[in-house]
């Protein structure tokens, strides 16, 4: 029997999972992927996550105390090294060159974002069910939730011209709802979420829930392809394939009947899928890559002009005149690789790498445990380190934590 201090952390660590189950969720229904300022929304999201990670976490992380205890795991002891040569290094650098104070903030709190599944492990660690999957099942849930409203306030400022995809170009909308991560992931795990339960289908139940889950991921994946991000879309298209394609090999004979339901709504959406093919051949024509490699060309000039500059960047707040904008000085890139060269050098950029590569390491076996949840991150995975700038968002962290405790959890559930 559990004793009363037991029973009292037991409650005290649910009621971290709720706090950010409702971050996640007020997260996607009032806030935006990069919010302009910081308002009641913003406010609401920071002390969920406060109250999930607690103090004692992300202390012992910053200040390198988690090296002295024995439970550390490999990610932790490279995250308690490079996170100081993260963040002090370019934080007085960024300020003896004089950047704007907002600017420096808008750099150093993603970098928080970056650290949030460790910390989030930590604070997360004695819930009920954390071992088993359970937490990374809600909290992939809360963040397709997220996604699944961004995508539906973006419907909602294009006034659900849903007859406008694949013949032209919906508006982005100030927000950049879409940028977020939180998208293209719902777009497939609500999608293969869907179908597991539509094939086999058992009861009614099941049936309804399967085409509510499916037609929300549809829901996604249309806006995707109605704002035309290329990039995004054809990875959602490319994880839907290749998740059908492995239940196909594993699953039980009525799963067959999936290519028969794709082969229908080709039939009736066929029309929107062509036009947004074309539409998308149309942008690659006009726009090419959008300057990427430019943007990494001017990067580089930027920190080759002196060996300072080379080794440390140009600190927190940096600014670069980046030709993927028409040349406008931004404090971002559109790649996470130039990002950490123009604001930490290569010094940072190094440490930001073996951060990544020992956080991919340990999120590794959720290929095989969980390849529903590692299928539907990794379209954003890989759209926020090459190609946009949503490694700087919270929904990338968040995507990160969910990837970290789903490689720590039960093997795929079996129909």
């Amino acid at each position: 029997m559990a004793t009363r201090g037991e029973r009292r952390g037991g409650a005290g660590t649910a009621l971290r999972l709720a706090a950010l189950v409702a971050a996640i969720v007020v997260y996607g229904v009032a806030s935006a992927p990069a919010p302009a300022s910081i308002g009641p929304a913003e406010l609401a999201v920071g002390l969920g996550l406060l109250a999930a990670a607690g103090v004692r976490a992300p202390l012992w992380l910053g200040t390198g105390y988690l090296l002295r205890g024995p439970g550390a795991t490999p990610a932790e002891i490279v995250a308690c090294l490079c996170l100081p040569l993260l963040l002090w290094l370019p934080l007085v650098r960024g300020s003896l060159m004089g950047w704007q104070p907002t600017d420096i903030v808008r750099d150093v709190v993603p970098l928080g974002f970056l650290f949030l599944p460790l910390v989030l492990r930590r604070g997360l660690a004695g819930v009920a069910g954390a071992g088993t999957g359970a937490v990374a099942d809600l909290l992939a849930a809360a963040l397709a939730a997220a996604g699944l409203a961004f995508a539906a306030r973006w419907w909602a400022h294009a006034a659900f011209g849903f007859a406008a995809v694949g013949d032209r170009a919906l508006a982005e909308g100030d927000l950049y709802l879409l940028n977020s991560a939180a998208v293209p992931f719902a777009a497939v795990w609500l999608i293969l979420q869907g179908l597991r339960r539509l094939f086999p289908a058992r009861g009614t139940g099941p049936v309804v829930l399967g085409l509510a889950l499916g037609g929300a991921g549809l829901l996604c994946t249309g806006a995707l392809a109605g704002a035309v991000h290329r990039a995004a879309l054809g990875l959602v298209l490319g994880a839907l394939a290749l998740g059908v394609a492995l239940r196909l090999r594993t699953a039980p004979g009525d799963w067959r009947l999936v290519p028969v339901a794709g082969a229908l709504l080709l039939a009736v959406f066929g029309w929107a899928a062509l036009g947004a093919l074309s539409l998308v051949a149309e942008k690659t024509g006009e726009v090419g890559w959008n300057n990427r490699a430019a943007e990494a060309g001017a990067v580089l000039r930027q920190i080759g002009r002196s060996l300072p500059a080379f080794l440390l960047g140009d600190g927190w707040g940096a600014l670069v005149a980046s030709p993927a904008v028409g040349n406008w000085r931004v404090s971002f890139t559109h790649n996470a690789a130039s990002y950490f060269l123009v604001k930490t050098g290569v010094l940072g950029f190094v440490a930001a790498t073996g951060y990544l590569a020992a956080l991919l390491v340990e999120s590794w076996p959720a290929l095989r445990r969980r390849a529903d949840i590692a299928l539907a991150a990794l379209p954003s995975l890989a759209v926020a380190l090459f190609l946009h700038t949503s490694y700087k968002y919270l929904c990338f962290g968040l995507l990160c934590t969910v990837l970290l405790l789903a490689s720590a959890g039960r093997d795929d559930p079996k129909d």
